[in-house]
């Protein structure tokens, strides 16, 4: 026999309107099925995705109070100054609790080197593939350190080379929340909703959008 699986992922895109909110779902087939991807923006026609603000605590939590979501998890998102070995490079750094990995990447991303984040971790990093071969003159390997907004990171993990859907995980860092909240702010950029089943997507997607609503009333 053979076995064929099939997951949608719903992106919601959320537009500020007075007191109102507008927002699109675009599902499409893809690899990292039944996830929902919440940011605050909007898509500008020769622009792309535009940000727009960001999301609270509040919002993270009643999000997870919808019936159907399995799990959740936001992520902290700034453009920093990376140093490693005397070269600068400006760099997506990503915030995540280590708990809530699994709710963004499932079994799909994994590390290549080392190992990824853990809880009790302070100043340690994970990399993306690009960025340990092909940002600086030097490639990056486990326990070497950088600078991220000048504070020293030890890199304990390296991740395998996606490309495709999720090219974007090469050229990140990923560093703990605790540890993005001094440099980086407790703003949340991105939620990520993994739902218990695929066909109330949509439905939840329509949640979403008014529970923030009615937080930002």
């Amino acid at each position: 026999m053979l076995g064929v699986a099939v997951g949608i992922a719903a992106i919601v895109t959320f537009i500020s309107i007075g007191f109102g909110l507008e927002h699109s779902v675009t599902a499409q087939l893809t690899e990292m099925a039944d996830i929902i991807m919440v940011m605050p923006g909007k898509f500008i026609q020769g622009r792309g995705y535009v940000e727009l603000g960001s999301f609270t605590e509040r919002d993270l939590h009643d999000i997870k109070r919808i019936s159907g979501v399995r799990e959740t998890a936001a992520m902290l998102s700034g453009m920093k100054e990376v140093e490693f070995r005397g070269q600068r490079r400006i760099i997506e750094v990503i915030g995540i609790d280590p708990r809530e990995t699994h709710a963004v990447f499932g079994e799909v991303v994994k590390e290549e080197e080392g190992r990824g984040l853990r809880e009790s971790n302070h100043k340690t990093c994970v990399v993306g593939h690009s960025i340990a071969k092909d940002f600086f003159e030097h490639e990056i390997g486990i326990n070497d350190r950088l600078k991220i907004a000048g504070s020293p990171f030890r890199v304990v993990g390296i991740l395998e080379k996606q490309g495709g859907f999720r090219s974007e995980v090469d050229t990140q860092i990923y560093i703990t929340k605790r540890d993005a909240k001094e440099i980086i702010g407790d703003k949340i950029a991105t939620i990520f909703v993994r739902v218990r089943n695929i066909g109330d997507a949509e439905r939840i997607a329509d949640e979403i959008e008014e529970r923030i609503d009615e937080n930002i009333r």
